[in-house]
């Protein structure tokens, strides 16, 4: 992908109440913060790139805000940028969660799966896939937004990181956008 820049994009505050687990559901944006969110985001953002976004609506809705702002045509759907399955753990609160299952997930963080649910390393594997697809077709600067997990994946495989615990505590918040600048040696981040 030359040297254009790549904007990693976090949805803004899903509608839902704080401290519950909700990874590949699909939860609707908070209207509030999204209305007053918006426009700055679509601000920062080039007029000239190509929008990719996750499948689920939190992620769509503001993807297609921002093509319709900037007189893109099309978003492209990629479905695997969703948000990582936590099977049974989608919908509960964090607190509620058996301690034994969270320190299982703390000791083997790449590999454990919540039951029904996705570890990290099958995230990192999908997520992988579709960039090495994307990275490789596309001329112009993108624009991809998507969840925490998967902006987090993207991130390290970027700029070498080793994806671990602190990686995945990396992703940009709800609303924020991280600008990657990827060059033949190094990469340069910066948050916007």
């Amino acid at each position: 992908m030359g040297f254009e820049p790549i904007y990693l994009v976090r949805h803004t505050k899903p509608a839902i109440e704080a401290g519950v687990c909700y990874g590949a559901t699909d939860i609707a944006l908070d209207d509030a913060a999204f209305a007053t969110a918006l426009p700055e985001i679509a601000q920062r953002l080039p007029h000239n790139a190509v929008v990719v976004t996750s499948p689920l609506a939190r992620c769509r809705r503001l993807a297609e805000a921002i093509a319709a702002q900037q007189s893109h045509t099309n978003v492209q759907v990629e479905y695997d940028l969703r948000e990582r399955s936590f099977g049974d753990w989608e919908g509960m609160r964090w607190d509620d969660i058996p301690h034994t299952q969270i320190n299982e997930w703390r000791d083997n963080f790449l590999d454990y799966a919540p039951p029904n649910g996705e570890s990290v390393r099958t995230l990192q594997t999908r997520v992988a896939a579709t960039w090495q697809r994307l990275s490789a077709t596309q001329t112009t600067p993108l624009i991809i937004i998507a969840h925490a997990g998967p902006l987090a994946v993207l991130r390290a495989l970027m700029t070498n990181e080793t994806l671990g615990a602190n990686a995945m505590q990396s992703a940009p918040a709800c609303g924020s956008i991280l600008e990657i600048k990827l060059w033949p040696t190094v990469s340069e981040i910066r948050l916007r």
